[in-house]
């Protein structure tokens, strides 16, 4: 994970309890599906945890290092599409 956060350290920003925003990314419900449609993850909006997290995802951990690391790779894919580019 940390290798992960270092690389793309200029396109996402960490927050507490496994929260991450992205450049650019304000409606965390349309980033969310995004995701689950075309990258096959699911990461929560952070609109379900209160309007102050909505630009916000939310990475759950309670998974197999394997599933940990597919998501990741999908989540890179996701990142060096149009939404890292904003």
């Amino acid at each position: 994970l940390y290798s992960f956060i270092k690389k793309y350290k200029n396109i996402i920003e960490v927050k507490e309890n496994a929260f991450f925003s992205v450049n650019g990314g304000t409606d965390s419900m349309s980033m969310a599906k995004d995701l689950l449609i075309n990258h096959n993850v699911g990461l929560a909006p952070g609109c379900a945890f209160g309007q102050q997290y909505n630009p916000y995802l939310r990475l759950c951990f309670a998974a197999s290092l394997p599933k940990l690391e597919r998501g990741l790779e999908g989540i890179s894919s996701w990142l060096q599409g149009p939404i890292g580019k904003k």
